[in-house]
């Protein structure tokens, strides 16, 4: 156990996680090198987390997206694994065991292992082989809260598109190793908790601009994999569904349902348009 536990380094990517940071890192092992990248630049949180957890380093980072912030954590890896999780993740006492065991069952010939969510939605995964003996099934995509990387299996450069802000990032870094001839494996057998949507404190705000960027990235995602007429077909529907959206709800003054289709809108539009995923907080009108 302790070999699998000095080849992985975990990372995590924050912001505005302080709250429920400890949460993910109570979890994991102690022997095990730790990343975190923080998003808020935030001062006392590295002060505070640096003295409570061994073998661990936090970044404190100008907040240049999700992708971006992981592809510098992954810089700094010198492991052959690596284990980026979301802050509201906690693994379970066989997590690793199992993973590792899925290691050797698959004779290291994987880029992607992700273990079973739960607590969480449980997660649909698309499935194409499944092994009843090993509970180990291939997949094309996964969810971003908890993904183990073999890092000698995967040569993309950079791993996620900075171009993507937040969403679809790890759609996008799945479809670029299924094209590379990559292997991508949910191990049911390794279970993490997954609170789900508590990574960040909520605000209108932040939840607007959370909106803008899942449009954004939809739209790019498709356009970039698929190209312009598959894309167009992917978000069509939902254009005409958000003019609809702003439509009724100025008719019936219903102000925060008309802002939510806005910026919705926005992002999808903005990406239409091929400009870049510019929107950040400090940019949200309430109004």
């Amino acid at each position: 156990m302790n070999d699998i536990l000095e080849k992985i380094t975990f990372f995590i990517v924050c912001y505005k996680s302080a709250y429920i940071i400890d949460f993910c890192l109570r979890s994991l092992p102690k022997e095990s090198k730790k990343i975190i990248i923080d998003n808020t630049n935030n001062e006392v949180l590295k002060k505070d987390i640096e003295g409570k957890y061994n073998n661990l380093e936090i970044i404190l980072n100008k907040n240049n997206g999700y992708g971006s912030a992981a592809n510098l954590a992954i810089s700094k890896i010198e492991t052959e694994y690596a284990f980026l999780l979301n802050p509201d993740v906690a693994l379970l006492g066989d997590t690793i065991n199992n993973l590792n065991n899925a290691i050797e069952k698959l004779k290291g010939n994987f880029s992607i292992l992700t273990p079973e969510l739960f607590l969480g939605v449980k997660e649909d995964y698309k499935k194409k082989i499944f092994d009843e003996k090993t509970n180990i099934i291939e997949v094309n995509d996964i969810k971003g809260c908890a993904i183990f990387f073999n890092l000698k299996k995967i040569s993309l450069k950079p791993f996620f598109d900075e171009n993507i802000f937040l969403y679809h990032e790890e759609t996008d870094l799945c479809q670029r190793i299924n094209k590379s001839g990559g292997k991508i494996y949910h191990v049911k057998t390794a279970e993490v908790i997954h609170l789900g949507k508590v990574s960040t404190r909520r605000e209108i705000a932040l939840e607007l601009l959370t909106e803008w960027h899942f449009y954004w990235s939809l739209y790019y995602y498709h356009m970039k994999h698929f190209g312009k007429f598959a894309a167009i077909k992917k978000t069509i529907p939902k254009m005409i569904g958000l003019f609809s959206e702003i439509f009724f709800s100025v008719l019936f003054f219903r102000k925060k349902k008309f802002l939510f289709a806005k910026y919705k809108l926005s992002g999808l539009i903005n990406s239409i348009k091929k400009k870049p995923s510019w929107l950040r907080h400090e940019n949200i009108k309430l109004k």
